[in-house]
């Protein structure tokens, strides 16, 4: 996961060598299974967790030596044919899961953006509320002050009500 790239350059170049080191001494015993269960799992790796870039630089890494095995170790066609659709699709697993987590990724953002865009709704239309309340009380009072002066008193104490109840309400959400 850390370092696909790097794992795919060491373990294929590995392949690589023994494979031309095994072909110049002329002995014709491909890799075991259990060398082939890692020759799988780093492409995955490669397609699932490396950058575009490190995919584009680390599959010339897998394909020479899978052509020169196919080319030299192959029992036929058909054998060479399903190597390489077993290491294509491995890849495309890769490719295909890579994608799949990024999509999810975005799908949750867009939950968590469009709750955050309700709350806010929610939020303004409650301050545009007591904001509201608070303006026409205070224009009440300005009006009835000059004939009623404790109408002034009582308009700042109904003003200092609804702010107080708006911060409430915004500390709330």
């Amino acid at each position: 996961r850390t370092a696909p790239l790097e794992t795919v350059i060491v373990t294929f170049s590995a392949w690589l060598v023994l494979d031309v080191s095994r072909l110049i001494a002329g002995l014709d015993e491909p890799p075991g299974l259990h060398t082939m269960g890692v020759l799988i799992l780093a492409p995955y790796a490669l397609a699932r967790w490396a950058s575009g870039r490190h995919l584009l630089i680390g599959l010339p890494f897998v394909l020479v030596p899978a052509v020169m095995s196919a080319i030299f170790d192959s029992a036929g066609l058909a054998e060479a044919i399903s190597g390489f659709a077993i290491l294509f699709t491995v890849i495309a697993v890769g490719v295909a899961v890579r994608f799949r987590v990024g999509e999810r990724a975005r799908e949750v953002e867009q939950v968590k953006l469009r709750e955050r865009e309700h709350l806010a709704r929610e939020l303004h239309d409650t301050v545009a509320h007591h904001v509201s309340a608070m303006a026409i009380r205070a224009q009440a009072g300005l009006a009835a002050s000059a004939s009623r002066p404790a109408a002034a008193a009582e308009a700042l104490h109904v003003i200092e009500t609804e702010a107080s109840r708006a911060l409430v309400e915004m500390r709330t959400m």
